[in-house]
């Protein structure tokens, strides 16, 4: 019983590796994990366990600042071929930026009462990351879509600013329709 206690208090005492910044590149390879890593010095009348909630909110912030999510669509409807004019009004290329919601975030924590400080790693699994956005914009792309898109918001709203798409459009349905 007292080695099993004493293995416990010398494991407990330990640094963590994941302070070094190469075992923390080893344990968390960046093709697979974001990462954010933060060390606070503490002085002898506070209580290191109370910065560690604030730490942890700085690490999640630093580590969704670093991560871009870029949402990168062109979308092209083609008329006719030959018509190059009315082509250009149907590409749109739009890069957004949006704050991450961190699915699956996790934190190890360590407090070095010798030197006086505290260290806090935020992590997330990039795959699991990334499978949890993807999933989430197909859901919404395929909410979104409409048979004729022209028809809908976009459509109206750029018919608004250029009255010879609605003309064109409404002239194809009514051929569409006569030739039906």
């Amino acid at each position: 019983t007292t080695i099993i206690l004493l293995s416990t208090i010398i494991s407990f005492c330990q640094t963590p590796e994941w302070i070094e910044l190469s075992a923390r590149k080893a344990a968390y390879p960046t093709l697979s994990f974001y990462t954010s890593f933060i060390e606070n010095s503490f002085e002898r009348k506070q209580n290191a366990q109370e910065l560690i909630p604030e730490m942890k909110n700085r690490a999640s912030l630093l580590l969704s600042s670093g991560i871009k999510v870029t949402v990168e669509g062109l979308t092209t409807n083609v008329i006719e071929e030959s018509n190059t004019e009315y082509q250009s009004y149907f590409k749109q290329a739009s890069t957004s930026y949006t704050n991450v919601e961190l699915i699956g975030l996790k934190y190890e924590t360590h407090i070095d009462e010798k030197n006086r400080k505290v260290y806090v790693l935020a992590y997330v699994n990039k795959k699991k990351l990334n499978e949890f956005y993807y999933n989430q914009l197909k859901e919404k792309v395929e909410s979104l879509h409409e048979f004729n898109p022209m028809l809908g918001f976009r459509g109206c709203r750029l018919g608004t600013m250029f009255p010879e798409i609605t003309e064109m459009q409404a002239r194809a349905i009514f051929e569409a329709t006569v030739n039906v």
